[in-house]
């Protein structure tokens, strides 16, 4: 009987008026905290782009074709993009795909295209969003064998990633 007083004494101690303050000060900062998380996880995942694949034309031409193979399931690239040693492809145009496929068609401002070359000694990307926002150029530097990879940037991250798509450099001579 004595040890039960000496416990609830100690308990009744502890949880004071001025440390419960501090109990619901810091879970009222806690709540607070994760309300703004969730808040902004919640508004950006409705931005995102649900994309599954794309196609390069060129010259309203599919040249590369990135999609799932329906027989392995596997995400496939196909095609390439040739270009000849010391000239550029003609304006090469990116058209992405949704799950369903439906090509998309990107309006929103905050989304833009990035190609990334593998090795800029054999090629060189030219990309000018003011003159076609899904569109760049390729142009050969030297003859040989190297890849893009092509991305949809949102602000500063990528909702999109390609696979990497081959580009062929050819002798300027065939």
């Amino acid at each position: 009987m004595q040890l039960s007083c000496i416990v609830t004494n100690q308990i009744k101690h502890e949880f004071t008026e001025e440390s419960m303050y501090k109990y619901v000060f810091i879970a009222s900062i806690l709540i607070v905290s994760l309300s703004f998380l969730t808040a902004c996880n919640d508004t950006h995942d409705h931005d995102h782009l649900d994309i599954v694949g794309f196609e390069i034309r060129q010259n309203d031409q599919v040249i590369v074709t990135q999609a799932r193979n329906p027989q392995t399931g596997q995400i496939e690239v196909t095609g390439r993009i040739d270009v000849q040693s010391g000239e550029s492809t003609p304006l090469l145009t990116v058209v992405f795909f949704d799950p369903d496929g439906h090509s998309l068609t990107i309006t929103e401002s905050d989304f833009s295209l990035n190609v990334n070359p593998v090795n800029t000694s054999v090629m060189t990307v030219h990309h000018n969003p003011s003159q076609a926002r899904w569109g760049f150029t390729v142009e050969g530097k030297q003859v040989g064998t190297e890849a893009i990879q092509i991305s949809v940037m949102h602000g500063n991250h990528a909702d999109f990633e390609s696979r990497s798509v081959t580009v062929q450099v050819h002798s300027s001579g065939g």
